[in-house]
């Protein structure tokens, strides 16, 4: 979907519809916590991943009927590796999915334990949470960003900020408020990792560098919590969460090292 979106002729319309797509992530995003924390009410978590089998099924139907622009020619293989945009992107998305892949599997468990909540208010914070990352990508697709410096610089402060301040949050109203702002840079870095893997790649490329992107981030999804699960035994489930604000700091002081000059990425 990302590189139909990018096929595009004009290099506006190609980047705010993959902010429109970005919108419809988010939107699942909310309708899926709040169906979560609707049956958790009455229902075990074993019984919860049947409820969504009709959702899944019926994706897998609609999407033999969705078409893709045809391209002849595309390249494939470890070149697309190497390629400036795809760099900045996995750079770019480090920022921010780090941090995700252990909010996603360790935040409900974290809220129970830290704040005494049912299972249901516990996953309610997701609601807040992927509300703001709606909004924010809303705004994106009316006014994509022309220039993403500020903007990331932005949303890996607020990152950081967010993840540092957990451990120290004793309220639930508190940890509500910390989880929606953390909503933001996840509703921005997304749309703008893949701006910059479009800008900084040819239409035959395209295809290549977002299948090694997504890539990416499934890797991301699978390592980050294991390590995330053994650090929890060792310092906690707080601390755990500061120290995930490490990685995001480094993958934006080495993505403005190595490209901040490049103006075709950060600029064009």
């Amino acid at each position: 979907m990302i590189t139909s979106a990018t096929l595009h002729n004009e290099r506006a319309v190609q980047e705010r519809l993959l902010s429109v797509y970005s919108v419809s992530l988010s939107l699942s995003l909310i309708i899926g916590p709040s169906i979560e924390s609707y049956l958790l009410g009455f229902m075990g978590y074993r019984l919860l991943f049947l409820a969504f089998l009709p959702l899944t099924i019926l994706g897998m139907v609609t999407s033999w009927f969705v078409k893709f622009p045809d391209l002849k020619k595309e390249t494939a293989g470890r070149a697309a590796l190497s390629n400036d945009g795809f760099i900045a992107s996995i750079l770019t998305i480090t920022i921010y999915n780090a941090p995700f892949a252990a909010i996603t599997s360790f935040l409900a468990i974290f809220a129970i334990d830290q704040f005494s909540v049912s299972r249901s208010i516990a996953y309610s914070v997701f609601i807040y949470f992927f509300t703001t990352s709606f909004l924010t990508r809303a705004y994106l697709a009316v006014r994509p960003f022309k220039y993403l410096k500020m903007p990331i610089i932005i949303s890996t402060a607020i990152t950081a900020g967010g993840l540092i301040a957990i451990p120290f949050i004793h309220y639930f109203a508190l940890f509500i408020i910390v989880m929606g702002a953390l909503g933001i840079p996840h509703g921005s870095i997304f749309p703008m990792s893949t701006i910059m893997a479009a800008r900084g790649t040819s239409r035959e490329e395209r295809n290549a560098v977002n299948s090694y992107f997504l890539a990416y981030n499934n890797l991301l999804f699978i390592l980050i919590p294991v390590v995330f699960g053994f650090m929890t035994t060792t310092i906690g489930y707080g601390e755990s969460f500061l120290f995930l604000s490490i990685p995001a700091i480094a993958a934006c002081l080495l993505l403005f090292r190595i490209y901040g000059r490049n103006r075709k990425i950060f600029y064009k």
